[in-house]
């Protein structure tokens, strides 16, 4: 009868660690907060948002963002941030639902949108971005496709992917800021962790659209979620999961005698 408990308390745990393994990431593990904004209003909520350019909209459909090219500048863009606090060494995450509807970088050039945690005097950045490059040299590479690219200060890395809709996300943790995406396969991590060591804060939140060099860009962005905290177990899973270990522990004890 015991050792009929035994086993089903260690069936329990390892289906357990099998359904909360490897293969989860810690986004899906971050208490997501009401949407701080779905941008349905007939205008952008200024009481939630800086804003920079004039060329975006909000209303049913979300925020739609679209950077114009001036011949008289190499870069342009349009971009929000959030009016609100991210204390330096507090825990913090996003996540944004992206949809890019015309992407069309001029040869040389790239379109980009992107998510970034910024230092309070601007100096600093690190995020991510979805980017369509033409043949654009990026770190002394040249480029041309499409890529979740990080935008970090300890170095580059580039996703190469296909989707035009998807999600951007970033954890704020430990002093250190990781990215990841979901290209409708599940969060994935985007390159290293970035080291805030040195930054002043409190640190600010930025979404940004960009045409660098020449081309055009269109993207919408709906129901942009903010977390301070990551889940806790559930003293269930806890119990069974104490359960399984005691019953693999009566079962080593077994085995050696």
């Amino acid at each position: 009868m015991r050792s009929c408990f035994v086993v089903s308390c260690a069936a329990v745990m390892v289906l357990l660690l099998l359904g909360t393994g490897g293969a989860s990431s810690p986004m899906d593990s971050v208490v997501w907060q009401t949407p701080y904004d779905n941008f349905s209003g007939s205008s952008l909520n200024t009481a939630l948002w800086y804003s920079s350019g004039t060329t975006l909209s909000t209303g049913a459909g979300g925020l739609t963002l679209t950077p114009t090219f001036l011949s008289s500048s190499s870069e342009n863009d349009v971009g929000i941030e959030a009016k609100l606090t991210v204390n330096s060494g507090a825990f913090f995450a996003a996540q944004v639902p992206f949809s890019i509807t015309t992407a069309t970088p001029g040869s040389g050039g790239a379109v980009t949108l992107g998510i970034y945690l910024q230092s309070n005097d601007y100096s600093m950045t690190g995020g991510m971005d979805w980017v369509k490059a033409n043949n654009s040299s990026m770190g002394g590479t040249t480029y041309n496709g499409t890529y979740f690219v990080t935008a970090e200060n300890v170095g580059t890395a580039f996703e190469t992917t296909s989707v035009t809709q998807g999600e951007l996300g970033l954890i704020y943790s430990g002093g250190m800021i990781t990215t990841y995406y979901n290209n409708g396969t599940g969060w994935q991590q985007l390159g290293a962790p970035d080291s805030t060591a040195g930054w002043t804060g409190p640190l600010k939140f930025e979404l940004d659209t960009t045409i660098d060099n020449s081309g055009s860009l269109t993207a919408v962005v709906q129901d942009v979620q903010f977390g301070n905290s990551t889940a806790v177990p559930e003293p269930t899973t806890m119990l069974l999961l104490g359960c399984g270990l005691f019953g693999l522990g009566i079962v080593g004890r077994k085995i050696k005698k």
